[in-house]
């Protein structure tokens, strides 16, 4: 069944310039290339936006990494063929930014609890940087189903 439409967003007016609020979404295979794709797509999203979501430009291309980064180890950790990976990018009424990213991988997200990590680790930061900069976050499990999204605003 599918979800009911959501009703149009309307444009956002700012200093005589009309902004539209488009959502995007990107569905793509659970390989590491996909994570730059994922940056560059909600870099690009965010610099002909608003000039208030310039200002959050870099924490949400941060975050998106982050998060997509864990979606696709947490899916290539899966039985080949991999499952793929989606993220989702919309804009509330209010013009917060709410990101999703989804994998159908068994299993959560885990925190490297402090000290850990160390200044050298290249894993487990994702939900440490999740909790210091994003307004608001949070895991979403799909049981009994596999897979789980992981959302933040800003």
């Amino acid at each position: 069944m599918l979800p009911p439409p959501r009703a149009a967003v309307p444009p956002v007016h700012f200093g005589g310039e009309t902004f539209p609020l488009s959502d995007f979404s990107l569905h793509f295979p659970a390989h590491p290339a996909w994570v730059g794709v994922a940056r560059e797509a909600m870099r690009t999203a965010l610099a002909h936006g608003l000039p208030a979501w310039r200002e959050i430009m870099e924490t949400a291309v941060l975050l998106t990494s982050e998060v997509v980064s864990n979606a696709v180890i947490a899916s290539r950790a899966c039985r080949h063929p991999y499952p793929p990976v989606d993220l989702y990018a919309s804009w509330t009424l209010r013009g917060d930014l709410h990101v999703r990213v989804f994998d159908r991988a068994p299993g959560e997200p885990v925190t490297v609890p402090p000290p850990s990590p160390s200044p050298d680790d290249e894993h487990g930061r994702g939900l440490l940087l999740l909790a210091q900069l994003a307004r608001r976050w949070n895991v979403h499990r799909h049981n009994p189903a596999p897979g789980k999204t992981v959302w933040f605003q800003l």
